[in-house]
């Protein structure tokens, strides 16, 4: 079982309501206090979690496209991705577009899960690292507005690079209430096809 947690950076930005670039520039020592308070209880969490068994986590990493991620996220994700264990099975999902190519690299040991059509350039790293552990699919909204046969070809594409690597295929994030059922079959009958 893995357990999904929002990183550090996603619970402030959450819990600012709209006043965090104001923040970040006013009062960035309490921007940095309340990130500490919130990493320590999210590990604190992980911690719990994997004393009752759970496997891993899904670090949802939503602002990571953010220019203060490097500063203010990255560490603090790295800490609870640590509070795993270290045979715990984690997946580091990337969620939105444009994240640097950075992030192909900076979870080693976890599991990088995006949507490789929103993030260019965390593929093209990895594709430099045949080492690292990739997982995801197509855009949700590729799945959901593009014909069968498009799911079709462009999962069989995802494969076919996918080919000579570690590498899980699944829904890139999200799949949309309205993706149709036609949709998801051809996905999945790409997915299975030998």
């Amino acid at each position: 079982m893995v357990q999904t947690i929002f990183d550090p950076m996603f619970q402030a930005c959450t819990l600012a309501r709209g006043v965090w670039e104001d923040h970040i520039h006013t009062v960035p020592h309490l921007v940095r206090a309340a990130l500490d308070v919130l990493t320590d209880r999210t590990v604190r969490m992980i911690e719990t979690f994997r004393d009752i068994g759970v496997d891993g986590v899904f670090l949802a990493v939503q602002h990571g496209t953010r220019p203060e991620y490097g500063a203010l996220g990255l560490g603090r994700a790295l800490a609870c991705v640590r509070a795993a264990g270290p045979d715990a099975v984690n997946l580091v999902h990337l969620h939105g577009a444009g994240h640097p190519e950075w992030f192909a690299t900076s979870f080693a040991g976890s599991i990088l899960h995006t949507s490789f059509e929103d993030n260019p350039a965390v593929l093209d790293e990895a594709a430099r690292h045949p080492d690292l552990w990739l997982a995801g699919g197509l855009a949700p909204s590729l799945l959901a507005q593009s014909t069968a046969a498009e799911v079709f070809a462009a999962t069989k594409a995802i494969r076919s690079c996918m080919a000579n690597r570690r590498f899980l295929l699944g829904a890139g994030c999200v799949i949309w209430p309205e993706t149709p059922a036609a949709n998801i079959d051809a996905f999945l009958g790409a997915a299975r096809e030998g």
